[in-house]
């Protein structure tokens, strides 16, 4: 189920399709395919960062056996292009690929077919309302699948921590190319326990330093966004790391004077400088650590911030 926009010309409008093709194609996180007999290319984006995704359709003709095109206002004509999303998908989903539909729809001087409003979207139409549609309708499908005979109910995430979430990771690149090599930028993992809420984590990794007859732990100089748990893990190779899990704000409170604030995609940041690693050592040995648990990761698309009935 997905939600469903047309690129569409005024019917006597003399158009181009080749200028819309290259700006779908132009995009960035993009990959082509074609169907084995040419007539249908698709688009795929997919931001391997946000893990937020779409699909472009794009025919190669009209006069395609089999093809039915949609049905569309006396004011438009097919142009044999479309963009899906899916529904059931957190609302970021919304903030970044509407703008970018937007965009192209703009710089091909085309209309967008919205089929859930029945509407017509002319160039210039502002990203927002694109937004607006597709959240409602989200919000609709949502709740409407939630219910019923064989209920869907993913697990659940504010609407406020889903979009702290996905700023972050939409800027964490490039947060991290600003700070250089000596401070690492950690994903927000999403994880859950019961397939029904949601909880942000953070890895705070160390290395165990052996000296004579003692050993200590020495950790990353990172970046910490908001979260609702630090994970710890420590030891030489992946396959024998340990693991345990403190409240973020019982690590922070405890680390207040050693970390600073630092600005980025997201507010509430904090840093680890690698001067304070010393000091952070004694904070890592002494936190009050418990066992993981049944946390799981899951994708991005994996939940929904739509509050269920």
């Amino acid at each position: 189920m997905s939600f469903d926009l047309y690129f569409c010309s005024p019917p006597a409008a003399q158009f181009n399709r080749s200028r819309l093709h290259q700006c779908i194609g132009a995009l960035d996180h993009v990959t082509e395919s074609r169907s084995n007999d040419g007539s249908l290319i698709q688009f795929a984006y997919t931001n391997p960062d946000t893990g937020v995704y779409c699909l472009f359709d794009v025919l190669a003709g009209t006069e395609i056996e089999g093809y039915e095109p949609p049905v569309l206002p006396d004011c438009c004509a097919d142009l044999g292009v479309s963009v899906s999303i899916n529904f059931l998908r957190p609302h970021f989903f919304a903030l970044e690929l509407m703008p970018m539909i937007s965009e192209i729809a703009n710089s091909a001087g085309v209309l967008l077919y919205d089929s859930q409003e029945d509407r017509v979207y002319p160039p210039g139409t502002p990203s927002e309302t694109l937004i607006d549609a597709w959240i409602e309708h989200n919000r609709r499908a949502t709740q409407a699948m939630s219910q019923g005979d064989n209920p869907i109910r993913k697990p659940f995430l504010s609407s406020q921590q889903s979009l702290y979430w996905w700023r972050y990771s939409y800027g964490r690149r490039a947060l991290q190319a600003r700070l250089g090599e000596d401070v690492f930028v950690p994903s927000i993992m999403l994880m859950t326990a019961d397939q029904q809420q949601i909880t942000p984590v953070v890895l705070w990794s160390a290395t165990v330093e052996r000296r004579r007859f003692k050993s200590r732990r020495i950790p990353l100089p990172q970046v910490f966004p908001r979260c609702e748990y630090l994970m710890l893990a420590w030891g030489k190779a992946a396959s024998t790391l340990q693991k345990g899990i403190v409240p973020y704000s019982a690590a922070v409170s405890l680390m207040e004077n050693i970390m600073e604030d630092i600005e980025g995609p997201v507010d509430g940041m904090k840093v680890l400088w690698p001067a304070r690693q010393d000091q952070a050592s004694a904070v890592f040995e002494g936190l009050p650590l418990t066992e993981l648990g049944d946390l799981k990761g899951i994708a991005s698309d994996g939940f929904v911030d739509v509050v269920l009935p």
